[in-house]
């Protein structure tokens, strides 16, 4: 019996190791994926900003290697997928990709809100302090390029209203150029 017990131990221990392996690189593959993402002023291989960049830092080109500085991608605006990639009932919650203070998370919403109508995103899971269940859930549903279409779709659509507006107000400070500033306060007051 002892002997049959310690058996079940050592599968059990062996089990448990592959599951933390398993997991490790999960978590792994979704930080290196998110670290596309962030300031500009920091580097996507190594996290380091360009000021501090490797080939300064005998430890830092130890652990990743001598590479040229590149650039995370900087979003300036939150961004939510349009849809979830994971819906759970016993939680009453959606779980989204999302750009939040430019890093990508996951955003967890109950079931009746509905993201397209959120103005302000804060919080979320960062991918390393994720739950290993969500990320699993996250790397099976394959939303990842649907979500990165939808940054791309809803980065034009910002881009072109900016546009818009920024030539309007060009047009107005250029009309009100000759005008100002007054020569004289009789100028200003009527």
């Amino acid at each position: 019996m002892a002997e049959a017990i310690i058996k079940a131990l050592k599968y059990i221990e062996l089990k448990e190791k592959n599951l933390s392996r398993y997991s490790d690189k999960l978590r792994s593959a979704w930080i290196t994926i998110s670290d596309i993402f962030g300031k500009a002023k920091y580097c996507q291989i190594c996290g380091q900003p360009k000021e501090i960049h490797p080939d300064k830092h005998p430890v830092i080109v130890e652990k990743y290697g001598v590479h040229d500085f590149k650039p995370k991608i900087e979003i300036s605006i939150d961004i939510i997928d349009d849809q979830p990639f994971y819906e759970d009932d016993e939680l009453n919650a959606k779980y989204y990709l999302s750009i939040i203070d430019h890093e990508l998370k996951i955003k967890d919403l109950p079931r009746d809100v509905d993201p397209s109508t959120l103005h302000y995103l804060s919080g979320g899971y960062a991918m390393w302090n994720a739950p290993r269940w969500l990320l699993k859930q996250l790397t099976k549903s394959g939303r990842l390029l649907g979500f990165l279409q939808h940054v791309a779709k809803t980065l034009e659509k910002m881009e072109a209203e900016y546009g818009e507006v920024a030539d309007l107000a060009d047009k107005l400070a250029k009309a009100l150029q000759p005008m100002w500033p007054p020569k004289s306060p009789s100028e200003i007051i009527p």
